[in-house]
């Protein structure tokens, strides 16, 4: 979730405290025999859960259609645009940080417990992540089945906070198989969450969270203009929760001034201002008594620990997603478009490593393949490692 402004201070100890909790519980049940006969392997920060029983569960699913055929191929093509994406966007970030005005992008990894700390991100990242491997996963499983190469197993790890999902094919049939039928498993993962993405902004397209995450020249073919701010979070015995605004209702004046962001809020403690709301097609207006702020007192605040820019949708089909729902597809859209492209980068390990090398194998010599190889991926990751430290020097170290 965006948040513009925080008002609610996360108590780091208590964090700990679970994390460690969970982990020792997860410890003392790995230890029992029950758990260690079904293929879970526990240490500490370490879970795996590995089974040879998953071709048979992909067999299934690969020989019931022939859509996933026609989507390895699809995929071969795709997966060539995803990794020019991938590099072309970093390069052409790299060089917008060194103009005036450039439009620099941040670029950060999102790591649980490190860059993402706050609860509510922390617990859509648990949510999105496992249905993002499943397809991912899944998706290598299927195709490699109809490339006839073996799938020895299948399952899911975790390293402390890092999830992580695999599909172990045969390792001397793999490095057997065509250079086309490589770059079919290998691209399929990605193009599948890229495309399964789009699926999931179809849904977000009614809702003006979703807005915040476009670029401008599509934002503005589906949402009208920035019109004010709606409230996703609202404290408790706030002024504004006390005069009756409500989370989902949007902010468009204060004392009369157009509101595009908590920048627009200049405030002292215990004055009385008029908050003009936009709920629904209705609009109201309430007097509310603004209160200390926790992390400055010399500013006053009306209550709103969360709010996002509010830019009215062009669809509507009579109905918008509850905050809650709305704030696990965004995740789940975010995450499964930037884990296809960021998978697609061509630097060891990562997918796009192993299809660039598939893609040159059949035009090149074997040493000439190989100084290809090392000097993309060196070029990749330094691309990759400029964008984080440029990020870092121009805005510090970004935490959600």
């Amino acid at each position: 979730m965006i948040k513009l402004r925080g008002e609610q201070v996360v108590d780091l100890e208590t964090s700990l405290g679970v994390f460690l909790g969970l982990w020792g519980i997860a410890y003392l049940l790995g230890r029992l025999k029950a758990v260690r006969q079904r293929g879970i392997q526990v240490k500490p920060f370490f879970i795996m859960y590995k089974s040879e029983k998953v071709e048979k569960w992909l067999q299934g699913i690969a020989m019931r259609t022939s859509f996933w055929g026609k989507f390895a191929s699809f995929s071969v093509g795709l997966g060539v645009v995803l990794m020019i994406s991938s590099v072309a966007f970093l390069l052409f970030n790299l060089i917008r940080s060194l103009q005036v005005g450039g439009g620099f992008a941040e670029v950060t990894l999102l790591i649980p417990g490190l860059t993402i700390r706050s609860p509510e991100p922390l617990l859509f990242f648990f949510l999105s992540v496992p249905i993002i491997l499943l397809i991912h996963e899944g998706a290598h499983g299927i195709v490699a089945i109809l490339e006839k190469i073996k799938v020895k197993s299948g399952g899911v790890a975790a390293l402390v906070t890092l999830i992580a999902g695999f599909v172990e094919p045969d390792e001397e049939e793999f490095k057997k198989a065509p250079a086309k039928s490589r770059m079919k498993v290998l691209a399929v993962g990605s193009s599948a969450n890229v495309v399964f993405s789009f699926l999931v902004a179809g849904l977000l397209l009614i809702h003006p969270f979703f807005a915040v995450g476009l670029p401008t020249p599509i934002r503005s073919t589906f949402y009208g203009d920035l019109s004010g701010i709606q409230i996703s979070g609202l404290a408790e015995g706030s002024g504004a929760a006390i005069a009756g605004i409500r989370v989902e209702d949007v902010i468009t004046h204060i004392n009369g001034v157009p509101v595009t962001s908590f920048d627009s809020f200049n405030l002292k403690p215990g004055e009385t201002v008029s908050v003009s709301i936009l709920r629904g097609t209705e609009v109201i207006l309430f007097q509310v008594t603004t209160q200390a702020s926790v992390r400055d007192p010399t500013k006053g605040v009306i209550g709103i620990t969360s709010a996002f820019p509010y830019y009215p949708p062009r669809i509507s089909l009579g109905f918008i997603w509850p905050i809650p729902v709305m704030l696990f597809l965004f995740w789940l859209w975010f995450l499964s478009f930037n884990i296809g492209l960021f998978n697609m980068l061509p630097f060891y390990p990562l997918d796009g490593d192993g299809f660039f090398n598939a893609l040159i194998g059949t035009k090149l010599s074997e040493s000439s393949r190989h100084l290809l190889r090392v000097s993309v991926n060196g070029f990749a990751l330094a691309l990759l490692a400029a964008n984080l430290i440029t990020t870092f020097l121009r805005a510090g170290f970004i935490t959600i």
